[in-house]
């Protein structure tokens, strides 16, 4: 994998990179539609499934230690015909180091259940092979954290299908305001927003400024807070693409 680009020394002029500015963001406009925890059949490792009205999902498995650290995360858009979800073209990226990455293709199937469960397969190219999940829906992702429950210093790890970093710290201040740096020191700054329908709250990350695969560009999300873990999921798109993008972090 090639090194992120640290940022680059001396003067830039006002038309560099460094100085523009990003995108409008594009806050998400589909819900929440079931969050199911569960663990990958052969290895053990948990696994959260967050699933959106609007057919997209973001299927992130952990380390199976005790730790259970983010260690990936599928994303990608499916379609329900009755109880049967499918999405053949599923990418697989990672949520440790950082870097370019190229995300591995993977289809997910599935089996739903609302308000119940989500029991599908991972079908990965050969060698690998298929891998078998479960999720039981978890309820209490239905109730919207509190400004002041959200606030804190969470690190984690932020991907697309092209890029990854982890190590990243996200502060969240008790009025909503979010800022953090890229590796770079390219800036992040957001602030968190209810949404009209009390589903969750909305995101919308601006990263500026320096040498970097994310620079310059902005990042639209949902907001997911698992108390019992002090995990915090922002998931969604780069603005003005088609690219998935997720944040996932704990704070102590």
């Amino acid at each position: 994998m090639l090194a992120l680009a640290a940022c680059g020394g001396g003067k830039r002029s006002s038309s560099s990179q460094e100085d523009a500015d990003p995108p409008p963001v594009t806050l998400p406009t589909t819900t929440f539609s079931g969050i199911f925890d569960g663990q990958i059949a052969s290895t053990g490792q948990p696994i959260t499934s967050l699933l959106q009205a609007d057919g997209s999902y973001y299927l992130v498995y952990s380390d199976a230690s005790g730790a259970q650290a983010p260690a990936g995360a599928v994303m990608g858009s499916g379609t329900l015909a009755g109880q049967n979800f499918n999405s053949p073209a599923g990418l697989d990226s990672s949520l440790v180091g950082s870097g370019t990455q190229t995300a591995a293709s993977t289809g997910v199937t599935a089996t739903y259940k609302q308000g119940q469960s989500f029991d599908g397969t991972l079908a990965y190219a050969p060698p690998k092979g298929n891998e078998t999940f479960s999720g039981a829906f978890n309820s209490s992702y239905q109730q919207l954290p509190t400004l002041s429950a959200l606030a804190g210093v969470y690190t984690g790890a932020i991907a697309t299908s092209s890029v990854k970093e982890d190590n990243l710290q996200l502060t969240i201040a008790s009025d909503g305001s979010i800022s953090g740096k890229l590796s770079c020191g390219c800036n992040i700054t957001a602030t968190l927003s209810p949404r009209s329908d009390g589903t969750s709250y909305a995101a919308g990350l601006s990263f500026k400024g320096g040498e970097h695969p994310l620079s310059n560009k902005s990042m639209g999300g949902n907001v997911y807070f698992d108390a019992a873990r002090k995990r915090l999921y922002i998931i969604g798109r780069l603005s003005g693409t088609t690219d998935s993008a997720i944040f996932v972090g704990t704070k102590p």
